[in-house]
């Protein structure tokens, strides 16, 4: 089941990902700060609308199909790729190319994924919660509870993460646990009252202006939420929540006004229904382009869609009709089209 006004939310998380990476002003670049968790937000609002249940088994390997194989496809294309170019780029080195596939720091942009496969490894369970708590109050006292117990967990614990296998836990725990409350609040912000919804922007307004002052005293000036993103803060999230949570607010009269637009119209659905190819194809061009941030970022963009389009025209069109087994073809289709966001 889709919404076009969840499609939009999603095109708006995937768009301000991608112009972070091209190096935009520091003022342009806190702005847009919201993203990774709109993304995960808006995931959480699809996911309710989705999900149907079934075997646990089942559906991690569905999801391992959707997240984990395209992304590996991608990086062994773009290894090879670099192999065949230049075999001395910084790129190749065993680490790079080891952690890449871990998901982790790698080749950088692909830590993201992980994100997205740690939540979505909960996300049952979060769904099963918010069958069962029908109260919005009792459901958001607990995510706000859980959140607190994470951020004393991690202010207490992450200077202590040093050892290589400490590290890589952190890198697990402390993002699965914050990334999986927003998934959770996702999954209940389409049932809240607009009321509620803007009680909830009061309040982590507060939460992000009160954090930012006492940094702004500690230091001495304006401190970014980009350096209490790794990983997420109270700081950095309750701003990401502030933007993400007015987007949802004023999304459907903004939609209402694009949809008239036919052709924006389906720039936007297939770039929210394609976002991890377009994601993963942006990471080449983000990496080897040098200019201007503007027309970087339209550059960037348009070329990662563009591929992507021809990329999914010529799966539907001349690949999988050449297949007679269905199962190939749905594999085929998971493999090298959709969504992740």
């Amino acid at each position: 089941m889709r919404e076009d006004r969840i499609d939009f939310i999603r095109f708006i998380g995937l768009s301000m990902v991608i112009f972070a990476h091209v190096s935009p002003p520091k003022l342009l670049f806190q702005l847009r700060n919201f993203d990774v968790p709109l993304l995960v937000m808006v995931s959480g609002m699809s996911f309710q609308l989705s999900y149907k249940g079934g075997a646990y088994k089942t559906y991690v390997w569905k999801r391992i199909k959707r997240l984990i194989f395209p992304t590996w496809f991608f990086l062994t294309c773009y290894f090879l790729t670099l192999l065949i170019l230049d075999f001395n780029v910084a790129d190749l080195n065993f680490s790079k190319v080891a952690t890449s596939y871990l998901l982790l720091h790698g080749i950088g942009y692909v830590w993201i994924i992980r994100v997205f496969f740690l939540v979505a490894l909960v996300s049952p369970l979060i769904f099963s919660l918010d069958k069962r708590l029908k109260g919005d109050i009792s459901y958001l006292t607990i995510l706000i509870a859980l959140f607190g117990v994470y951020e004393v967990c991690r202010y207490s614990l992450m200077p202590y993460m040093e050892s290589v296998f400490l590290n890589f836990l952190s890198q697990q725990l402390f993002y699965l646990l914050p990334y999986s409350l927003i998934f959770a609040f996702g999954v209940r912000i389409s049932k809240l009252t607009a009321t509620t919804k803007i009680m909830l922007c009061m309040n982590v307004f507060a939460i992000f202006v009160g954090a930012a002052l006492f940094l702004n005293f500690q230091k001495g000036h304006f401190v970014s939420t980009q350096y209490y993103k790794y990983p997420p803060s109270t700081y950095y999230v309750s701003y990401a929540l502030l933007v993400s949570i007015f987007i949802d607010l004023t999304s459907q009269k903004l939609w209402a006004i694009i949809k008239e637009r036919k052709q924006i119209k389906n720039i936007i659905l297939f770039v929210a229904q394609n976002t991890i190819w377009i994601y993963l194809l942006h990471i080449p061009f983000v990496k080897f382009l040098q200019m201007n941030f503007i027309f970087k970022y339209v550059i960037v963009f348009s070329s990662s869609a563009a591929l992507v389009w021809l990329q999914v025209k010529a799966v539907n069109s001349c690949l999988l009709p050449r297949i007679p087994n269905k199962k190939v073809r749905n594999n085929i289709r998971t493999l090298l089209t959709g969504q992740i966001f």
